[in-house]
C-alpha cells in the first residue's frame, strides 16, 4: 500500500485540469478546507467529493496548497489585483 502524501512540496503537472467554482481556504493537519457552490466541506485524502471524485493529495505548491482529485485540481482563489498604478508611476488622465 502507498503511504497517503498530504504535505509534500510539489508541484502539480501542467496537464492538470482545475476545477471551477471550488477553493482551497486553509489546510491543517492534513484536512483540506474547501469552499464550493454549497458552501464550506473539509476533506482528507481519500475522501470522495460529489461530482469532484476522490481526494488523491493535499500537496503544497509554493505558498499555496494544491488539492488534487480524479478529475481535477483545486487551488486556491488568486488574489484581487488593483487597478491603481504602481508607486512612483506617473499617470497622466489628460
Amino acid at each position: 500500500m502507498v503511504p497517503k502524501q498530504t504535505s509534500t512540496e510539489t508541484k502539480p503537472g501542467m496537464d492538470a485540469k482545475g476545477i471551477l467554482n471550488w477553493t482551497v481556504r486553509d489546510v491543517f493537519d492534513g484536512t483540506a478546507i474547501l469552499e464550493g457552490p454549497r458552501g464550506a466541506i473539509d476533506v482528507t485524502v481519500g475522501d470522495t467529493i460529489p461530482g469532484i471524485g476522490r481526494v488523491q493529495a493535499i500537496t503544497r505548491s509554493g505558498k499555496r496548497w494544491v488539492v488534487t482529485t480524479t478529475k481535477g485540481v483545486i487551488t486556491p482563489r488568486l488574489p484581487r489585483t488593483s487597478a491603481k498604478p504602481a508607486s512612483g508611476t506617473s499617470v497622466s488622465y489628460w
